[in-house]
């Protein structure tokens, strides 16, 4: 092989000078490209909590009898119905309270019938035993959202007594008429608010 030979007027020292230069060179370039492409591992591990499931709770009241309370014909002034019972079940899941409207159903039904009419609604805690007089002979026209007083557990009863009168002072003006009325439970979870 050949010696590498320096041109005239070039010295050791500036070959060395030149090929240091080079070599610097060289490193930093592939020093750079080390950094860049340099893959650290580390040891690593993933754990699932199993999957979560979130069931929003459900609002049911019904009641027994689901249809009309009272069916009458031909009442006059001093009628009353005597008891009739309503059972009020949470089928639900969550606790509830509730409340009753008496509600005509057409424009037509809210007549001096309608308006002449009084109605008690007696409250009886789970076990049947009657506990208080919610409303008390007063205008059937007036019973809106009468909030009975107590929370209903889910899957409990509950019964109310309700009592239907035309009053003696009742006069010619609901003489054949017909009115249509039924009563209407809302019913909220046991902490909301109307």
């Amino acid at each position: 092989m050949g010696k590498l030979s320096l041109a005239a007027g070039e010295s050791d020292r500036d070959w060395k000078s030149w090929a240091g230069g080079l070599f610097l060179l060289a490193v930093v370039s592939l020093g750079g490209v080390g950094l860049v492409g340099r893959v650290r591992a580390y040891m690593t591990k993933s754990q699932v909590l199993g999957e979560s499931e979130i069931v929003a709770a459900t609002i049911d009241l019904s009641t027994s009898p689901s249809s009309a309370l009272f069916s009458y014909q031909d009442i006059a002034p001093g009628f009353t119905s005597g008891e009739k019972f309503v059972i009020v079940e949470n089928s639900g899941t969550v606790d509830l309270k509730y409340r009753l409207t008496a509600q005509y159903q057409d424009v037509a039904d809210n007549n001096d019938l309608y308006q002449s009419l009084e109605v008690t609604v007696k409250v009886y805690d789970g076990a049947g035993a009657f506990k208080e007089t919610a409303y008390d002979d007063e205008a059937l026209k007036d019973l809106l959202d009468l909030e009975i007083g107590e929370v209903v557990l889910a899957g409990e009863t509950r019964k109310l007594g309700l009592i239907l009168s035309l009053p003696f002072g009742v006069g010619n003006e609901v003489e054949g008429q017909t009115t249509h009325f039924e009563f209407v439970f809302d019913s909220i979870q046991s902490d909301g608010s109307w």
